[in-house]
């Protein structure tokens, strides 16, 4: 195996850095080593820098999630979004119609910085008569 496509931190790590745990992921995917990474099992406010969304949730009177949900929402097709209480799911429905400024956009993406799309993702395009997908070879 040349490369893993998708690499999910699946657990929050209390004894490890969170900057040390995204740094060792970026490396793996500048290396070649991973297409791209996820994280899943923790809150939004453990990847924020300082503090980002608890201000930005307090300007908004929402919650941190709902903050982070509507980010999302902007930024990539299909959030994955999990839920065990009623109210997480309330959370959700309620990102639906926040509307971020642009300049509290850019605030949360300060640190963010996006890369080019590689491997099969990078390949994923709209089909014309003349371009053959990777997954129809």
């Amino acid at each position: 195996m040349d490369s893993v496509d998708l690499y999910i931190y699946h657990i929050w790590d209390y004894n490890t850095p969170i900057l040390d745990v995204l740094e060792t992921l970026h490396l793996a995917v500048t290396a070649g080593e991973v297409r791209a990474i996820g994280i899943s099992n923790c809150y939004a406010w453990q990847l924020a820098k300082a503090n980002t969304l608890a201000e930005l949730a307090g300007r908004y009177q929402v919650s941190m999630t709902e903050i982070s949900l509507a980010w999302s929402l902007g930024n990539v097709t299909s959030p994955v979004v999990g839920a065990t209480q009623k109210r997480h799911i309330d959370g959700a429905v309620s990102a639906v119609n926040l509307q971020l400024s642009s300049e509290d956009r850019r605030y949360l993406e300060e640190c963010y910085q996006p890369h080019a799309l590689s491997g099969i993702m990078a390949q994923n395009t709209p089909r014309t008569k003349d371009a053959i997908q990777v997954w129809t070879r």
